[in-house]
């Protein structure tokens, strides 16, 4: 019963979306996109519109097909992006009867919607290759990381791979590779980060960390953080900030760059509820996340963080 329920319910709706879609064409003259593109916002709003107009139109399916698949397989690189955008927009305004050279602010709003979804896309195929990827002993690059990240945050040097001095970060045991298990690369690209491009609150956070009542684990806590973002990536919850920041391409740094203001605000959260213990940890994780999601949720989000040691 439910179940029919729900197909009826779903058929009405989708003709009364068909049949406004015809009465306000017909009304202004201007397809579902042109009145996304004039009438709103740039950012967000915008581009998740288009992206759902596109999803949901039958006459356009081939061409947000074929636009989907590129970045769903990583190739949406440098070298072939604007072929692709100038594709999908061709044949966008080929099928609505779009006049470019008349809409040409309605061409470059689309343009500029299409490469946010698509990076966005590419954004998400690129983290989980790298979080696929394993910590490899016999590659010096991977090796290189794991010494910046200990040569960034402490002043003493590190014997090996193999120490108890990696505790000292914030690693649960002598062998800090073990701990990326779960995240791959992506936990210690997005560490490597942190410490490198914001190095002296990266330091400062690491300091919070020791605190002798209420210290935590810095680098398994940063791994952490790496996989709450990921699922964010995934679950699309992360459109509004990255779409309402207003680069051109969505990609890697940008998620980078949001992984620090996690951190930080995830170590402010941290040491303001004064934990007994470290097994508190869940409960305070299970908390951010419920704030981070209701800060993502608001159209209008832009996460910017008060990046300098003394704001913290």
């Amino acid at each position: 019963m439910w179940v029919k329920l729900y197909m009826m319910f779903t058929s009405v709706n989708t003709f009364f979306h068909s049949f406004c879609k015809g009465f306000l064409r017909r009304l202004t003259n201007l397809c579902e996109l042109q009145r996304i593109c004039y009438g709103t916002t740039k950012g967000y709003e915008r581009t998740i519109r288009i992206e759902n107009s596109l999803k949901k139109s039958k006459q356009l399916a081939r061409v947000w097909t074929s636009l989907i698949r590129i970045p769903e397989k990583g190739r949406y690189t440098e070298s072939n992006s604007a072929h692709t955008l100038e594709a999908a927009v061709t044949g966008i305004t080929l099928l609505k009867q779009v006049k470019p050279t008349y809409h040409r602010e309605f061409v470059r709003s689309l343009r500029f919607s299409l490469n946010h979804i698509c990076s966005y896309r590419q954004l998400e195929f690129e983290a989980e290759h790298v979080r696929r990827m394993k910590f490899d002993t016999s590659d010096q690059n991977h090796v290189n990381k794991l010494l910046i990240l200990w040569e960034s945050l402490r002043d003493d040097p590190i014997e090996g791979l193999v120490s108890k001095k990696w505790q000292d970060i914030g690693f649960q045991g002598d062998d800090p590779r073990t701990d990326f298990r779960g995240m791959g690369m992506l936990g210690l690209d997005n560490l490597v980060f942190f410490v490198t491009q914001y190095n002296n609150l990266a330091r400062h956070v690491l300091s919070r960390s020791l605190h002798p009542k209420y210290g935590y684990s810095f680098a398994i806590v940063g791994i952490n953080l790496t996989h709450l973002i990921h699922n964010l990536l995934r679950q699309g919850k992360l459109k509004t900030h990255l779409y309402n920041a207003m680069r051109a391409v969505v990609g890697i740094e940008d998620l980078h760059k949001l992984y620090c203001y996690v951190f930080v605000e995830f170590d402010r959260l941290w040491l303001a509820e004064k934990p007994r213990d470290v097994m508190e940890f869940g409960r305070i994780r299970d908390k951010f996340e419920q704030i981070l999601v209701e800060r993502l949720e608001r159209e209008d989000c832009v996460l910017s963080g008060r990046g300098t040691v003394e704001e913290i």
